[in-house]
């Protein structure tokens, strides 16, 4: 039996050694996406001449946390449903609101945004209103 245990933590460490190993992966290629679109943002900056304002750090946990909230299958992307949802539940004009966040969020056409365009949105609303 003493046999066994020491194969059993054997297969637990390797299972966990190569768990830390495909998580360090998966963080370098995140941290490479991240430099990647930050390069791309400003090189776009400069071609267009735009600097948007940076949100404060709380600013953008509230608006991580929202993009969160509304993003109700937790797929990473927001669909029109989901937005016509969240408003229906705050008691807007739901199909009215999500159709005219849609067309301010959605910048590449999708029919959905991801948390950089949602980012990117509210960022600009930052601008608009400083």
């Amino acid at each position: 039996q003493g046999a066994g245990r020491k194969k059993s933590a054997r297969a637990v460490e390797q299972v966990r050694k190569k768990s830390v190993i495909e998580l360090e992966k998966f963080t370098a290629a995140l941290e490479q996406q991240r430099n990647e679109n930050e390069s791309c943002m400003g090189q776009m900056k400069k071609c267009f001449g735009m600097q948007l304002p940076v949100l404060s750090d709380e600013l953008l946990r509230d608006v991580v946390d929202m993009f969160e909230t509304v993003d109700a299958d937790k797929s990473g992307e927001i669909s029109i449903l989901e937005a016509t949802a969240f408003f229906q539940k705050q008691g807007k004009v739901a199909k009215q609101h999500a159709k005219a966040m849609f067309r301010q969020v959605d910048s590449d056409g999708s029919g959905s945004c991801d948390l950089g365009e949602w980012i990117l949105f509210w960022r600009k609303q930052s601008q608009q209103s400083s």
